[in-house]
């Protein structure tokens, strides 16, 4: 039965035409010289050179080295994510006429699943079974997360299904990549129906499985299914755990289901299971976004009261709450917290705080919260541009419209239709009538154009 395996799985790394040869590669004398220095993990060597000037010299020697030797440099090196000089170095090995260990093998097969290079991959696989090793789960894996990596799920199931029908076993950790990977490529549905077989291979989902798909049904659109899969976990005796409550709860509130998420969070409480600062973001955030300020002021003092730290994400819901219905110095107060707890404002923090200025005609505000971005060595985005240049369009500064083009340019913020607009808007608005035309003209002529030369 072993036997019928191995020269099953033989015959589909061929069909792959995947059988190539590591052992062509030569000594490359300059390679030490050259590579950047980086820490290992383990602390076997202190940079990449000293862990290839040891390789080569131990593979140099008159004796044999050992493959535990050999083992622990190729870890060091893999660990350092120097995945072109893991190979290089196992070519050398090969080349010395040493025959590689299945570890060596594996992390082989693993740095060729890194780099994308999956025919290299099966290469080595083949070299595993031609060699008599025992195959492992964890080579399998390695090859199944290689293809997930690398967007090819469709292969990775079709890998799958060929394991499975010569007689391998995979594991949790082999469901649990192949799931996710599948999950990441907008394939959810799949995912959950592969979980439900689950259990005809001997594997029993766990709550990281079913947490991965909840996700991804969410990240899919599918809330409903995402909901249902929730509660087929309940009944089958596994509980779910903060991120799997945060998922769906993010899932019901982009699908302005606010009641319902708010549900999941008392009956978080009920049950004893802590939520999180995301989980506060969450609701938080679709509070602000229905205008909900006062509640949503509840629920953050709530978080403070759990004695659980707000981060950037949760003072940003709530400033864009406060901004959203007018409330700007409440935004700015805010704003200052932030700060007086240690809290560096992002890009986006300021965004939101410029556009409330801007919106309310508080241009100075505006400008020097855009001068402090600056001085912090932020780069303002185009929302951030595009705030201050409609609310100078609308005052009729001009001029600063000008400068702030330019500083975009200069910063390779390109303008978008957006910016566009709200040129046009405020040029039209302002009695710029020649200007706007020519602007026009620019945008939809032939031959290409700058902003920053547009006249005024």
């Amino acid at each position: 039965m072993i036997n019928n395996r191995r020269c099953g799985l033989l015959k589909f790394v061929s069909l792959r035409n995947a059988s190539r040869s590591f052992s062509n590669a030569k000594p490359d004398s300059h390679l030490a010289a050259t590579l950047t220095a980086k820490k290992s993990v383990f602390g076997f060597h202190t940079n990449i050179d000293d862990a290839v000037a040891f390789f080569i010299r131990l593979i140099n020697e008159h004796r044999t080295p050992s493959q535990l030797e050999l083992g622990k440099i190729l870890m060091s090196v893999v660990n350092m994510k120097e995945y072109p000089t893991a190979i290089f170095l196992f070519a050398q090995m090969e080349f010395k006429g040493i025959a590689p260990s299945m570890i060596s093998l594996s992390m082989l097969i693993n740095c060729f699943c890194r780099l994308g290079q999956m025919n290299s991959a099966f290469s080595a696989l083949a070299k595993i079974i031609k060699m008599g090793h025992e195959l492992n789960v964890i080579t399998l894996t390695t090859l199944i997360k290689g293809f997930c990596i690398n967007g090819k799920v469709r292969e990775a199931l079709g890998f799958h299904d060929k394991l499975i029908s010569l007689g391998f076993q995979l594991d949790e950790v082999s469901y649990g990549t192949l799931l996710s990977g599948l999950c990441k490529m907008g394939q959810a549905r799949v995912a959950m129906e592969l979980l439900q077989k689950l259990e005809s291979y001997t594997v029993k989902p766990n709550i990281v499985m079913y947490r991965t798909i909840i996700d991804g049904l969410r990240k899919d659109g599918l809330v409903n299914e995402a909901q249902n899969l929730f509660s087929e976990m309940i009944s089958r005796g596994i509980y779910p755990d903060v991120v799997s409550y945060n998922s769906l709860m993010h899932g019901l509130c982009c699908t302005g289901r606010l009641k319902e998420a708010t549900q999941l969070l008392n009956d978080m409480v009920v049950k004893d299971i802590n939520p999180d600062v995301c989980t506060y973001n969450i609701i938080v955030n679709a509070l602000c976004k229905e205008r909900r300020i006062i509640e949503a002021k509840q629920v953050f003092d709530m978080l403070m009261d759990r004695r659980i730290k707000p981060d950037v994400v949760t003072y940003n819901a709530l400033i864009y709450g406060y901004i959203l219905t007018g409330k700007v110095d409440e935004a700015a107060s805010l704003f200052g917290d932030m700060k007086k707890i240690g809290l560096a404002p992002c890009v986006w923090s300021y965004s939101i705080m410029i556009n409330g200025y801007c919106k309310h005609k508080r241009l100075d505000e505006a400008v020097t919260l855009f001068k402090e971005m600056l001085q912090r060595n932020l780069v303002p985005s185009t929302v951030t541009y595009n705030s201050l240049i409609d609310g100078f369009c609308k005052s009729g500064r001009i001029p600063d419209v000008q400068n702030l083009l330019e500083d975009m340019y200069a910063r390779g913020q390109p303008p978008n239709i957006i910016t566009y607009n709200i040129l046009l808007d405020g040029l039209c608005e302002g009695s710029h009538l020649d200007a706007a035309i020519e602007l026009f003209q620019k945008i939809f002529g032939k031959g290409g154009w700058s902003l920053c030369h547009t006249p005024y």
